[in-house]
């Protein structure tokens, strides 16, 4: 398994956990640190896959920007 594959899953994880936490429940830090994690896991997934098709396409879940 490649390394963005791995990004894939934990990131998928975290947006099921990020659903199952209301932001207005006393884990609202919590919630902030998943939203951080993901937003870093998004880049991450964009330049391990760019990297592999030799491209400067960022792609991110649901996006794509040149």
């Amino acid at each position: 398994m490649k390394n963005s594959e791995h990004l894939k899953n934990i990131y998928l994880n975290l947006n099921i956990k990020r659903a199952k936490i209301s932001y207005l429940s006393p884990l609202k830090d919590l919630f902030n640190l998943i939203n951080i994690l993901i937003s870093t896991g998004s880049v991450l997934i964009g330049f391990l896959e760019s990297e592999k098709d030799g491209k400067n396409i960022i792609k991110l879940p649901n996006k794509e920007y040149l």
